[in-house]
């Protein structure tokens, strides 16, 4: 009978310590999709060409717009920097023959 109180008690014990993990990594999460700006560029196909033409893109979006992603754009100054600098990036790819 001792024994199922410990077992009891030890099951409730990982089941609290779970519940603080799993709350702990979700607020984590929530940070970090407020900090994060995601970019995807797709390509036309599967074609070594398209493929190459998708990394060229998004080496030159990510050297035109390298202050952007140098962490000094605030949550407050994406308003008015992102913009700017889409702009940018997108005048950059035209340059380059590349079209956004």
């Amino acid at each position: 009978m001792k024994l199922k109180r410990i077992e009891a008690a030890l099951l409730c014990a990982v089941l609290v310590a779970s519940l603080c993990s799993v709350t702990s990594f979700a607020s984590s999460c929530a940070q970090i999709r407020e900090s994060v700006l995601r970019l995807h560029v797709l390509a036309n196909s599967d074609s070594d060409a398209d493929q190459a033409l998708k990394l060229q893109v998004r080496d030159a979006v990510l050297e035109e717009g390298a202050h952007i992603f140098d962490g000094s754009l605030t949550a407050g100054g994406h308003r008015t920097g992102a913009p700017t600098a889409g702009a940018g990036c997108a005048q950059r790819s035209n340059e380059t023959g590349l079209y956004v």
